[in-house]
């Protein structure tokens, strides 16, 4: 029978500042005196006037303000009065706003105006009400309402909401206080912390008369604005999460209380220690509004930088992050649509490890009644039946990350034909195994194996030689197979022992007058190609399909040059696994695939017939496009870039 072998190589390669305007919030501009509207001015509303339907402001309301980032672009109120107030009679009622203008030039100028029903002229200009707030008061029950206009030049005029204030002769209590948040994040983070947030309040029953206060529960963090419920950081630069309390009072001084979380952060966050082979998310927070703005994500190595989604939205997800990836930025980049102005969000620097553990593996031969771990032998020689053989396979788990250890797998143990097993023990304990046959080995299988974080494990099978020896030598090949975190799957192999047997006289053998058995061996020669998969990315689940050549020409060139054709057949299998050319201690989870001429999906692994002859036909060349079917699969991507290499043992016999 002759036997040939071809190398199959395999290489994998893996390898701002925007402008903008100055910002100015104005609060109290010109005199600082309370604006308080005393009866005397009011006394022109009806008494127990109600809210109306029909009641219309007296100038249409302005546009809120433009900002980008906290920045304002354009002028307008940042907080405006609420549409309804509701107060008992003889009580105060402060009507607050805000109003942002993008330069601080000129004087502004406030003016409110009240709602007088009954008149042709209705709305009338206040007296003593030139801020930009408001205290009212009425010892009637009635509703009254109220509008701001602010001046910024003669030329140039911006209008409230309307808000109308309900008094009420009987105090409403309120039963329950909701709070709520426009915006539950703020970022510490250079261009992005000059945005705020508001508190709002809404009690039940909503017409209840108490006075709604805002206050934060950590200062250090948050403060708030006591009236308006506005929002904003400490400058501590502090990050956390701290809750923001409003409180509304009933007529018997006590009171009813709602909170609401609000964190402050970076902008952008997510892991920066991931597992390699692992996925990473990242996330843009607050209210960051994709019709306003372009957000691009990037990704920079060294000094190079490249787009990994461009005009994506507030969150990215990474699939597989690589062991390249180690030491990469991740940040995004937002350009307003209105403006193209672009700024830069914070970086995360991705730190990856290895998510594969590390192992210290030995493997001893020896007799069983010998201290095999004293002597350490690597071999053993001259093996005769009912010898009692120990084989010992010690692995030690290495690993400095104690998350990736621990990981449950199975031990795979090729012993030789001429062995049978009598026990199993792990740590001199009796351990469950299966005897099986695997790639035509006979193989001890220990199933459920695993070992701690920086500890060892000793596995000891003890074997007794049969008295029908077959096979004179012989090599060990122990290996572990498990899962890492990712799910992906990873091998380690134990180095490998030797025994040699003692074999038993052979009979003399009868003279064969045809000399048929020497007929393969000396009449059918065997050429193969060599076969080359190119040079490819690494990628999880790949299939890689053979570099072909053309149709006519030969993959396996044979030359059958016998007398007479009996039936024979051609087989092909693997030899080992895929390793670098210079160091077959690096392995990559790479598998052959064939899918033959009917469609099946078969494993080189096992000795595969892919050609047969009938009487007095001759074994023929193999074609191209015979073989085309032949593809590797690649499994994951954690492993070594490089050239990768194998074998396949191609094998003519008599066919039955």
């Amino acid at each position: 029978m002759k036997k040939h072998s071809i190398i199959i190589v395999l290489t994998l390669v893996v390898s701002l500042l925007f402008g903008t305007l100055l910002v100015t919030e104005t609060l109290v501009n010109g005199d600082n005196k309370d604006a308080t509207i005393e009866e005397s001015d009011l006394t022109k509303f009806s008494d127990g006037e109600t809210a109306s339907s029909n009641v219309t402001p007296r100038k249409t309301p302005s546009p809120g303000p433009t900002t980008f980032l906290g920045i304002v672009t354009w002028p307008g109120f940042k907080i405006q009065p609420r549409e309804n107030y509701y107060a008992q009679v003889g009580t105060n009622v402060r009507i607050q706003t805000k109003y942002v203008k993008v330069v601080e030039s000129g004087r502004t100028n406030f003016q409110w105006h009240g709602y007088t029903p009954g008149t042709s002229n209705s709305w009338k200009e206040l007296s003593n009400s030139k801020d930009n707030y408001i205290d009212v008061t009425s010892d009637k029950a009635g509703t009254k309402y109220f509008q701001l206009n602010v001046e910024i030049n003669p030329f140039y005029r911006i209008y409230s909401n309307m808000a109308a204030v309900h008094f009420s002769e009987k105090p409403v209590d309120a039963q329950k206080l909701d709070v709520s948040l426009d915006n539950d994040y703020l970022s510490i983070d250079e261009n992005f912390n000059k945005v705020s947030a508001f508190a709002t309040a809404k009690p039940d029953p909503i017409n209840a008369t108490g006075k709604i206060t805002f206050a934060s529960e950590d200062e250090d963090l948050i403060q708030v604005n006591e009236e308006t419920g506005e929002i904003v950081q400490s400058g501590s630069n502090k990050v956390g999460t701290a809750m923001i309390k409003a409180s509304i009072k009933k007529s018997d001084g006590t009171e009813v209380i709602g909170h609401a979380p609000i964190t402050v952060g970076h902008v952008l966050t997510g892991p920066n220690f991931v597992y390699a082979g692992k996925e990473a998310k990242f996330k843009l927070n607050g209210n960051i509004d994709t019709n306003n703005f372009q957000i691009d994500w990037y990704q920079k190595k060294g000094s190079t930088e490249s787009v990994l989604v461009s005009n994506g939205n507030t969150e990215i997800t990474i699939p597989v992050v690589n062991k390249d990836d180690d030491g990469a930025m991740i940040y995004a980049k937002l350009k307003n649509k209105a403006t193209s102005k672009t700024t830069s969000t914070n970086s995360i620097k991705l730190t990856v490890k290895d998510i594969r553990p590390i192992f210290e593996v030995y493997q001893f031969i020896g007799r069983y009644s010998s201290s095999i771990f004293f002597t350490r032998a690597k071999e053993i020689k001259d093996l005769t039946p009912d010898y009692d053989l120990m084989h010992a396979l010690i692995i030690t788990d290495q690993s400095e990350d104690p998350n990736i250890s621990w990981r449950l797998g199975t031990v795979y143990a090729p012993i030789s034909k001429n062995e049978d097993v009598v026990s199993v023990e792990i740590q001199n304990r009796p351990q469950k195994y299966i005897v099986k046959e695997i790639n035509g080995k006979k193989t001890v299988i220990i199933p459920d194996f695993g070992v701690k974080h920086k500890s060892g494990v000793e596995v000891k099978i003890r074997t007794t030689v049969i008295k029908d020896i077959t096979e004179e030598y012989y090599e060990y090949n122990p290996s572990f197979v498990a899962y890492d975190v990712a799910g992906n799957e990873f091998i380690v192999r134990f180095p490998k022992n030797t025994a040699t047997f003692q074999m038993p006289d052979e009979p003399e053998e009868t003279p064969d007058p045809d000399n048929s058995s020497n007929n393969l061996e000396e009449k059918i020669k065997i050429d193969p190609a060599h076969i080359n998969f190119g040079k490819h990315p690494k990628s999880s689940n790949q299939e890689i399909h053979m570099v072909k050549k053309q149709d006519k020409e030969e993959m396996v060139k044979i030359t059958d040059k016998r007398d007479e054709f009996s039936p024979v057949k051609l087989s092909v299998q693997s030899e080992g696994p895929f390793h670098k050319k210079e160091d077959k201690t690096s392995e990559a989870p790479i598998t052959f695939k064939f899918i033959t001429k009917e469609g099946n999906d078969v494993n080189l692994r096992d000795d595969i017939v892919v050609k047969r002859t009938k009487e007095g036909q001759p074994l023929e060349s193999i074609k191209w496009n015979e073989f085309e079917g032949l593809k590797i699969y690649v499994k994951h991507n954690q492993f070594d870039d490089g050239n990768y290499t194998t074998s396949l043992k191609w094998t003519v016999s008599n066919a039955p």
